[in-house]
């Protein structure tokens, strides 16, 4: 429901995301160990209902489910110390983004084949950046970072 409504639709919309984002939940309610994430990440994503059921996005656009055995995952700890977004407030204290939420622009250029055309993205994607050292390497591998850059960038 927090993505049908009319003001996520319309910036969802405004940031070329409607229809390419989606929301899904599995459970699990069983108690769960740091050192058996591989295993359980394997058992998840090969369960025959997550498996038929998970949405992905193909290259051309199109949702498909996921209907393949997985063979591997790879896995990485990060930190999740960082619970407000006020983490990001730094944007609008630096000038990368304007207080009504505008995003400076930059000229184009480009980095491993994704366009950078602001600021934004130059935070993000380039260490020689005026600004990269806004996040330091540790705020790069805060959960809450990963998936603003996941969204700001896609993938």
């Amino acid at each position: 429901p927090a993505l049908e409504s009319k003001g996520t639709r319309e910036r969802l919309l405004k940031w070329s995301m409607d229809g390419r984002i989606t929301a899904q939940a599995f459970s699990f309610d069983q108690n769960l160990k740091c050192y058996q994430r591989d295993d359980f990440l394997m058992a998840f994503f090969n369960h025959p209902e997550v498996n038929s059921n998970l949405k992905l996005l193909s290259s051309s656009g199109q949702w498909t489910t996921l209907n393949a055995k997985v063979k591997k995952v790879d896995t990485k700890n990060i930190l999740c110390t960082q619970v407000s977004m006020s983490f990001f407030d730094r944007l609008y204290c630096e000038g990368l983004v304007r207080e009504n939420g505008t995003i400076v622009k930059c000229f184009d250029e480009y980095h491993d084949e994704i366009l950078i055309a602001d600021e934004l993205r130059k935070v993000l994607l380039l260490d020689d950046s005026d600004h990269y050292d806004l996040f330091s390497h540790l705020d790069r591998e805060e959960f809450l970072f990963c998936i603003f850059k996941h969204l700001c960038l896609g993938g």
